[in-house]
């Protein structure tokens, strides 16, 4: 009986070493799966904090969208009343030439023909002038709004 005791208690000590492994193995997988636990919460508040920030900065493309939208809409304006200003010189000059081609046809030259003539011919070169600047600021206006567009486009590919 005696060494039946024995073994039983050897069998226990055994049992408890195999016991006590196992517990060190899973107080090791335990602190392991802690780890990857805090990583993957770490990841998820880093992931939190990317996403803010890409909220902030979408917001803030939406607002210069806008602006760029707005400020558009104030350059077609200014193109349809520099082009109502153009076709309005066009016309004063088309009608400055008709006047001075028919008071050529109707009169005589006289030295009071003579400088309303002149002045005529500066007025029209004068229109001339601003129908070329005209011409320039629509062409500069056209350009810049070519170039709005592409980024328009640019921005809402993306």
């Amino acid at each position: 009986m005696g060494i039946n005791i024995l073994r039983l208690i050897i069998c226990i000590i055994f049992r408890l070493e195999e016991e006590e492994q196992t517990r060190q193995k899973l107080q090791l997988e335990r602190a392991q799966l802690e780890g990857k636990i805090k990583n993957l919460e770490d990841l998820v508040a880093s992931q939190h904090n990317d996403l803010a920030k890409v909220q902030k900065e979408r917001k803030m493309l939406d607002d210069k969208l806008q602006e760029i939208a707005n400020q558009r809409q104030d350059e077609e304006e200014k193109l349809k009343n520099l082009l109502r200003i153009k076709t309005k010189q066009e016309s004063q000059n088309n009608d400055l030439e008709e006047r001075l081609k028919r008071e050529i046809e109707v009169c005589v030259p006289s030295n009071e023909i003579f400088h309303r003539i002149n002045f005529l011919f500066s007025f029209v070169k004068n229109l001339n002038v601003k129908f070329v600047d005209l011409k320039v600021k629509i062409k500069n206006f056209v350009l810049n709004y070519k170039n709005e567009h592409k980024i328009l486009m640019i921005y809402n590919r993306n």
